[in-house]
């Protein structure tokens, strides 16, 4: 064990002597080899406590910090600091110590890292070793040109895998990264994000947030299906083929839709086409708007009424393309026959759903159905209102008429492609 102790301690001093740093906790004695009689100068005796043994010194950290001791003609910088941190030295100081290009400095309470980022690894270590060890450090380091585009494309990658919005990144000298001033209140989560990479966020008014842009595309169709049921004998007027399509989703849904409209079984109530940014909602309302007299004491006032095809959806979106859609969908439409006083009833059928998506697919909701019942009668003009023997010489049709209101959402990721073309040429703006 003692011979173990030694060999650790030389370690220590051969590598102090190299130019880094012997390393201690707070509480800590570590032993070093000195000629004997050799004046001791110490640059903070309240950092480290010094008892000269002879052929040797006796180090304790007293305090967290550094202090620079000469003895001998040898110059030995100590530097006191946490255990976690000191671990994290200890590991990125062997890790760089044969690779040229980043520089660490061990400090107190974060190290710093400077010199030049060659290689992308290089910064994904220093990440990996300061999440294992909890340790913190401050990259201040210039990136290499010729490795530019690769870092700002992870280093982006890496800062949205929480959800988060892409900051505005400068990798111009030294690498800094903004974000908008409404992200503020997320401080605490971009901080734990950044930290790994040694990097602090800036907060701007004059920042935008770069948030995924999102397409959704929705089809509101009400979908009828008839239900027959006759009594007695018919008397068809002429012969007839008719083929009812039975309603299924394909993969082509709007085709679908389309051949059922074509053939009097469905219709398209709406179908919008909607664009909005990650996090922000989009509304749609295809319908009108109905004035209501409302009278209150000493004051008569108009409110508006909408009706019609309203949809409001709140998509969002994060860096693996998973979406996150809440859709409200509602149809409403003036009842007369409900009307009291005056004032309008209102049928209305409603929609609110939530689901997460990990691709692009089509999501349909349905389930909203509405009757409506009718009798008509046919038969021979004069035999078929005789009592009784009339019932063999007409027909009577109970119809049902069942319409149910289906919903296809299909949500995406506008690619960077099209959201530069769309930033760069709105729709509507010529050559």
């Amino acid at each position: 064990m003692n011979h173990l102790l030694i060999f650790l301690v030389l370690c220590f001093i051969s590598s102090a002597m190299a130019g880094e740093p012997l390393l201690l906790n707070k509480g800590e004695y570590t032993t070093i080899n000195a000629p004997i009689g050799a004046s001791v100068h110490n640059s903070s005796g309240k950092t480290v406590q010094i008892k000269d043994q002879g052929a040797s010194l006796q180090l304790l950290g007293k305090s967290y910090g550094s202090s620079q001791i000469s003895f001998g003609g040898t110059k030995l910088d100590v530097l006191v600091t946490t255990g976690s941190q000191k671990t994290f030295a200890q590991d990125a100081l062997a890790y760089f110590r044969d690779r040229p290009g980043l520089i660490f400095h061990a400090q107190h309470p974060c190290h710093l890292v400077s010199g030049e980022l060659l290689r992308w690894s290089d910064w994904v270590a220093l990440s990996a070793m300061t999440n294992s060890n909890n340790g913190c450090y401050t990259f201040e380091a210039h990136i290499a040109p010729e490795i530019t585009s690769q870092v700002m494309t992870q280093l982006k990658r890496e800062l949205t895998k929480d959800g988060l919005h892409t900051p505005s990144i400068s990798l111009q000298g030294k690498v800094l990264v903004r974000y908008s001033i409404e992200m503020e209140k997320s401080r605490g989560q971009i901080s734990s994000l950044l930290n790994p990479w040694g990097l602090k966020a800036e907060f701007s008014e004059h920042t935008i947030s770069l948030r995924p842009l999102i397409r959704v595309q929705i089809v509101v169709a009400e979908v009828s299906r008839q239900m027959a049921r006759q009594l007695g004998l018919s008397w068809p007027g002429s012969y007839a083929a008719h083929l009812t399509p039975q309603f299924r989703l394909a993969d082509d849904w709007q085709v679908t839709l389309s051949a059922l409209e074509q053939s009097g079984v469905g219709k398209v109530l709406a179908s919008p086409s909607l664009l909005t940014r990650s996090g922000d909602s989009a509304e749609f309302l295809a319908g009108g708007e109905i004035p209501l007299r409302v009278t209150r004491y000493k004051s008569r006032q108009v409110s508006w009424h909408k009706y019609g095809v309203s949809l409001k959806v709140l998509p969002r979106a994060d860096h693996r393309g998973y979406l996150d859609v809440d859709l409200s969908v509602e149809v409403s439409s003036p009842d007369p026959g409900l009307s009291s006083d005056g004032l309008p009833a209102f049928k209305s059928h409603s929609i609110k759903t939530h689901f997460n998506l990990k691709q692009k697919s089509t999501i349909s909701l349905g389930g909203l159905i509405r009757n409506e019942q009718g009798e008509s009668s046919s038969g021979w003009p004069g035999l078929s209102r005789i009592p009784i023997l009339g019932y063999l010489f007409s027909s009577k049709e109970f119809l049902e008429n069942r319409s149910e209101m289906m919903i296809f959402v299909t949500p995406e990721i506008v690619t960077s492609t099209e959201d530069k073309s769309l930033i760069e040429r709105p729709p509507g703006h010529g050559d």
